[in-house]
């Protein structure tokens, strides 16, 4: 069977589906971006101050620790799989882009974000986040796009596909 695009000659290889594409570029980056952004919160961030004392947290100690980190960081890569997959099925890149982009902001905001937030509310938390504010949406503006990047980059493959 022959390239219709460069005329070779492929013997028995398929093309790689562009959700699947997605999911994988999805699962990684959410991943990556949770890992980077909970290091910098438990390391310098205002949600969990530390002593002047303290030496910190290591990255190895954060990823391999007996704390619950790495469940955060699982269920982070497993909604970044679904988010890109759905955006890498759409096969129009732009349309793939504002699905896998809006999802994974969507998913950030209902299952962290509010719910942290209401839960500071209720315990009746005093100390003011406004400081916090910024750091929060440089996280969810990260999550947006990898999510935005994963869904357009699946849909391109699936779109190439196609033809």
């Amino acid at each position: 069977m022959r390239d219709p695009l460069t005329g070779s000659r492929s013997i028995g290889t398929r093309p790689v589906p562009g959700w699947l594409v997605g999911a994988l570029i999805g699962a990684v980056g959410r991943y990556l971006v949770a890992v980077s952004f909970t290091y910098y919160e438990v390391n310098w961030g205002g949600l969990f101050p530390r002593n002047p004392g303290d030496r910190g947290v290591g990255l190895s100690d954060l990823l391999f620790s007996k704390q619950v980190f790495w469940l955060f960081f699982l269920v982070s890569a497993g909604i970044g799989l679904v988010v890109g997959g759905l955006g890498g099925a759409a096969r129009r890149p732009m349309l793939g882009a504002v699905i896998g982009g809006g999802l994974s902001g969507a998913f950030c905001l209902g299952l962290l974000i509010l719910p942290a937030n209401l839960a500071m509310d209720l315990i009746g938390g005093h100390k003011d986040y406004s400081m916090d504010r910024s750091t929060i949406a440089v996280g969810l503006l990260a999550m947006i796009f990898v999510g935005a990047f994963a869904g357009g980059a699946g849909a391109a493959v699936g779109k190439r596909r196609r033809h």
